[in-house]
């Protein structure tokens, strides 16, 4: 039996006012390669009115300390 791992992957949704909706997908597995925290700094300050930031786990398939990690950081920003 084969395991394929799933490319992890990050939409930014803006259809709410002034919320960021993150969709994560895919596998947020501390042994992949994980989407960096700057990408979603960069999208907060090209939207400077954001108040609140959602997310959307639906999409992912598996996950580990590398999605708790992820979390994290994004509070330090």
């Amino acid at each position: 039996m084969q395991h394929f791992l799933l490319q992890t992957e990050i939409y930014f949704d803006y259809s709410s006012p002034k919320t960021l909706r993150l969709k994560l997908s895919g596998d947020w597995l501390i042994s992949s390669e994980l989407p960096s925290v700057d990408e979603i700094t960069s999208q907060l300050l090209s939207h400077f009115d954001t108040e609140q930031i959602t997310f959307d786990a639906s999409g992912v398939n598996k996950w580990d300390s590398g999605l708790v990690s992820f979390l994290l950081e994004l509070t330090k920003e």
